[in-house]
């Protein structure tokens, strides 16, 4: 695969990261010191017997730093990954571990990759975990495909279920992002929501034509959504597009003809480049191969 950057309009880049997913990246997280988390249902990566996340070098190599607790083909995939202010790391999909270790769904990691087992997320109403964040006092919100349970569940810091946070989001919940002042953006097959702390939903910028599968957060506070779409309030966006915090449509930021299938892993880096991961054969016209570009 070939890295592809948007960083203005219409503009790329194409520099040398070819990790070589062999199967679907769904989650991507660029670290602050340039590595990159990717979660998915790819069993080898970069060269290696490795499945569903690992931490990557600049280069696209494997961090031998990073020593993930889901050995490749023993479970689920992973479908979100969430950077928490601490530096440990929350992962959620269709996970479970041996019998022996407490959980399901949603685990925390610490930053070599171990088990926090300070966390433990037991519930029956995740059925597939989408999307994972923190809120600032370590609470985590996780976004459900479900059919029939919520939308949208809160866990306290230690992993329990917290039963008062009563969710107004409906099934075809995608990705979550949590803003430092603690504001949660949730994209879906609805476009893109706010959900507040008490579980009800308002609205989060102009209506999206089509799914938002993905979101990422700049360091200037500007939100990349990224996902299944071709315009954003009526104006042509295809794929990827980007918001001011308020919700506003950043008309300075264009991916062209964008990619041409689901975007199902959107990461900002700290210069403010973008990568993606998805079902998609090529990136504003250019060739690739799936997974991450």
């Amino acid at each position: 695969t070939r890295s592809y950057s948007v960083t203005g309009v219409k503009t790329c880049a194409l520099p040398i990261f070819n990790p070589g997913a062999n199967d679907q990246v769904y989650a991507l997280v660029a670290l602050p010191d340039g590595k990159t988390l990717v979660g998915g249902s790819f069993w080898g990566i970069s060269g290696a017997y490795q499945g569903y996340v690992v931490r990557l070098l600049e280069d696209g190599s494997l961090d031998p730093g990073f020593n993930s607790p889901f050995p490749a083909l023993s479970t689920g995939p992973v479908t979100a990954l969430a950077l928490m202010r601490d530096g440990r790391v929350l992962v959620a999909g269709q996970l479970h571990l041996a019998e022996s270790t407490a959980g399901h769904a949603v685990f925390r990691l610490l930053e070599d990759g171990s088990l926090d087992s300070s966390f433990v997320a037991n519930t029956d109403q995740l059925w597939f975990a989408s999307g994972v964040a923190a809120y600032s006092d370590g609470r985590v919100l996780v976004t459900a495909w479900n059919t029939g349970y919520p939308g949208a569940l809160l866990f306290g810091a230690d992993g329990a279920l917290e039963s008062d946070f009563a969710s107004g989001l409906g099934a075809g919940g995608l990705a979550v992002t949590i803003f430092p002042d603690d504001q949660a953006v949730v994209g879906g097959t609805f476009g893109l929501v706010r959900v507040y702390r008490n579980g009800t939903v308002g609205n989060f910028g102009p209506p999206v034509a089509g799914l938002v599968g993905a979101l990422a957060q700049q360091t200037d506070g500007r939100l990349v959504a990224a996902g299944e779409f071709t315009s954003v309030g009526g104006v042509r966006r295809v794929g990827v597009a980007r918001f001011l915090a308020n919700g506003q449509l950043d008309t300075s930021f264009d991916a062209g003809d964008g990619p041409n299938g689901l975007v199902n892993a959107v990461a900002a880096q700290a210069d403010a480049k973008v990568v993606i991961g998805g079902a998609f054969t090529s990136v504003a016209g250019v060739p690739d191969r799936k997974s991450v570009v």
